[in-house]
């Protein structure tokens, strides 16, 4: 009889340890998931602080313009903070009736660069964004 308490001790420590390892796998496995979510939030955010740049730089800039071709490329807004992110906005080219403007957006270790083409048809100005040049999106850490 007293065999018998030995083994079952032993599956009963065995059955301890496996489900112990399976428990964390699974909190690891959430950890993960927390963490890419948290990534894709921010990059989020930092495209929406990327678009805000580009939106001050219409109303601020081309809006007060009667051509966008007397506007010198460059850069026009450096780094301005706004709520719990930064924007900045460069213009890259314009025309008469065309603009393209890189901005980009940061909220706390995330950062987007996009580029955006304006059009004004004379009536309104459409913005468009063409690309996403910011590779990398996680700044420091892991």
């Amino acid at each position: 009889m007293n065999d018998h308490r030995g083994s079952t001790m032993a599956m009963v420590l065995i059955t301890t340890v496996l489900l112990s390892s399976l428990a964390l796998a699974f909190a690891s496995q959430f950890e993960s998931t927390m963490q890419l979510q948290e990534r894709s939030l921010g990059q989020d955010r930092a495209a929406y602080y990327a678009r805000a740049g580009v939106e001050r730089m219409c109303t601020e800039v081309l809006d007060d313009l009667g051509t966008w071709a007397s506007i010198s490329p460059g850069p026009y807004f450096d780094t301005i903070p706004f709520a719990q992110g930064t924007y900045s906005a460069e213009l890259l080219a314009s025309d008469a009736t065309t603009a393209v403007i890189l901005a980009t957006g940061s909220y706390q270790r995330a950062q987007r660069r996009l580029r955006f083409q304006l059009v004004n048809d004379g009536t309104r100005v459409t913005i468009a964004r063409v690309d996403d040049l910011f590779l990398e999106s996680w700044l420091g850490g892991s």
